[in-house]
């Protein structure tokens, strides 16, 4: 059964896409985050980042070193706090306060794990 679909005379299909792309990062990007970055961390976004986040980042401030200070759009601050942390200390959030708090809290909570925890484990482990 072959179906053949002829669009509306006027219908503009790139037009359209286009419109149905912008209303979508529209709704996608709920927020901003103020970052500072490290080179190493710019490079790492590169293969991670929404193009959204980069042109964010390369539209930041340049300081000494090499890092930059950015605002990027965030999803939410779940999200953020998820894609933030995988930069471990390449990056630092300024601002929003609650999104730093959050990232300070996870790190924190991960060293108190790495520091404690673990070497309580290794304790109790058989050795090879």
């Amino acid at each position: 059964m072959e179906e053949v679909f002829d669009p509306p005379v006027h219908f503009d299909l790139v037009r359209h896409w286009q419109a149905h792309t912008a209303g979508l990062q529209e709704r996608l990007w709920q927020g901003e985050a103020e970052i500072r970055i490290s080179p190493v961390g710019i490079t790492r976004l590169q293969d991670v980042a929404a193009q959204a986040v980069l042109d964010g980042v390369n539209q930041g401030k340049p300081e000494p070193g090499g890092w930059r200070r950015a605002v990027i759009p965030i999803e939410s601050l779940d999200h953020a706090e998820a894609e933030l942390l995988r930069l471990g200390p390449e990056v630092a959030v300024l601002a929003p306060s609650e999104l730093r708090e959050r990232i300070a809290a996870s790190a924190r909570a991960t060293a108190t794990l790495y520091d404690g925890e673990i070497q309580r484990l290794d304790r109790r482990a058989p050795s090879l």
